[in-house]
């Protein structure tokens, strides 16, 4: 049975440290998806440095 996906990564800094981070968490969901050729990815939804503790860098 096919099935619609989207995949969230998300981290709170751009540091170099976090960004790697983002990195294996996109390559962790796209492993799953390897493995599961039933799923198909709809989107990717990344927040790149953005934090969540003020609305200051937030558009919406």
């Amino acid at each position: 049975m096919k099935r619609m996906v989207a995949i969230y990564a998300r981290v709170s800094t751009e540091h170099e440290a976090q960004l790697s981070a983002l990195d294996n968490q996109v390559q962790y969901y796209d492993d799953i998806l390897k493995k599961n050729p039933d799923w198909i990815l709809y989107d990717r939804y990344i927040d790149e440095g953005i934090t969540g503790t003020s609305t200051k860098k937030r558009k919406n």
